[in-house]
């Protein structure tokens, strides 16, 4: 499970990497099938210069939301149920499963992609912004096999028709059909361990 740490400075509404670092963190690319583990504070900046440059916002009786996708759609999301606010009461902490259909749909660091955070206050004020990111395409997926587009799963009596048994039952042999469809043989083992070819048709 991959980790992110984020600051979010409320007032500007930019990301800083941590409590003495200066913002405008960029995200880094996000992995699809991920499940992502988030740590959010929220930050007010009180100095330019010098340590510390920002102080934590105190976040009990807020909630958080964080959404991945692209304008108007969310692809993959954490809610308010999926957030909890640490002892402090300073950092929320959850996780964002970006194992979706719609994020698996994105072509491999697609752009127009963005990573949006919501706060709501307890008086029902919001602050958030979305940020730009990217998602890597997986190697390997985890999903489960597919039938590809167009083709068709082959039936009981098809399979049959198509693959050689590794071992039949007894009495069990092969129908050949001639080169013009018309004549039908059966090969089979006989009891006494030769081979016999009879016809059929």
């Amino acid at each position: 499970m991959a980790s992110l740490n984020l600051f979010f400075e409320t007032i500007t509404k930019s990301l800083a990497g941590g409590l003495n670092m200066p913002l405008g963190l960029q995200l880094p690319a996000l992995r699809q099938e991920e499940s992502l583990s988030l740590s959010i504070s929220a930050i007010t900046q009180i100095s330019q210069f010098t340590a510390p440059l920002y102080e934590l916002k105190t976040l009990t009786g807020c909630s958080c939301r964080v959404s991945v996708g692209t304008a108007g759609s969310s692809l993959a999301e954490a809610g308010p149920s999926d957030f909890t606010v640490d002892v402090t009461g300073t950092k929320f902490n959850g996780t964002l499963n970006l194992n979706t259909a719609g994020i698996n749909a994105l072509t491999d660091r697609q752009s127009g992609v963005y990573f949006e955070i919501l706060i709501t206050e307890a008086s029902g004020a919001t602050f958030g912004r979305r940020f730009p990111v990217f998602i890597e395409k997986a190697v390997y997926l985890a999903g489960t096999l597919t039938v590809p587009a167009g083709d068709t799963a082959l039936g009981k009596l098809e399979a049959a028709r198509m693959y050689v048994k590794k071992e039949g039952a007894a009495g069990d042999g092969f129908i050949l059909t001639s080169e013009d469809g018309t004549r039908k043989g059966i090969i089979y083992w006989h009891n006494d361990g030769s081979f016999r070819a009879e016809p059929i048709s």
